[in-house]
C-alpha cells in the first residue's frame, strides 16, 4: 500500500492558498490592522484599538522575515510564520478577556475574536509546504 502525506490537504480537500497568496494577505491585513482598522471596528482611542494595531505591526514584522516569496530577509521558515499566526490569532482572542474589557461591550472582545477566526481559517486554508508536496519514504520509492 502506498502512503501519500499530501499536506497540501486536509481532511482529503486541497489547501487552495499557496505561499504567494497568504504572503498578500499578510501585508494586506497587517497594514490594514495597524492603519484603518480600530476605525473600521469602532475602537479607535480604546485598549481594543491599541491592540488590534499592535497585532497588524506584529504581523508585518514577522512578515518581513519570513522565508517565502514576499518576505524581505528570509530568515523565519514558513511553517514557523503559520505557527506564530495560530499563537498571535489565539493571544488576540483570549486579550479582551484576560484583560476585563469584555465587560465594556461587544464591541471590545468581537474584533479581537472575529480577527482570529479569520486569521486561524486563513492557515488552515493555507499550504504549508510552501508548495512542495512532502512524501513519505515509501511513496518516493514506489514514484522512483
Amino acid at each position: 500500500m502506498r502512503t501519500l502525506i499530501d499536506a497540501r490537504r486536509i481532511g482529503g480537500i486541497r489547501r487552495p492558498i499557496g505561499v504567494v497568496a497568504h504572503g498578500v494577505t499578510d501585508y494586506t491585513v497587517g497594514t490594514a490592522l495597524a492603519t484603518i482598522g480600530p476605525r473600521l471596528f469602532g475602537v479607535s482611542g480604546t485598549p481594543a484599538g491599541r491592540q488590534i494595531r499592535a497585532a497588524g505591526l506584529s504581523h508585518l514584522a514577522y512578515s518581513t522575515v519570513t522565508d517565502y516569496p514576499l518576505g524581505v530577509m528570509r530568515k523565519l521558515p514558513y511553517r514557523a510564520h503559520l505557527a506564530i499566526d495560530v499563537g498571535g490569532a489565539l493571544a488576540l482572542a483570549a486579550t479582551p478577556f484576560m484583560t476585563g474589557q469584555f465587560r465594556r461591550g461587544r464591541s471590545q472582545w468581537l474584533p479581537h475574536v472575529a480577527l482570529a477566526v479569520f486569521e486561524l481559517s486563513a492557515v488552515l486554508l493555507s499550504d504549508p509546504t510552501g508548495g512542495e508536496q512532502v512524501r513519505t519514504s515509501e511513496s518516493q520509492h514506489a514514484a522512483g
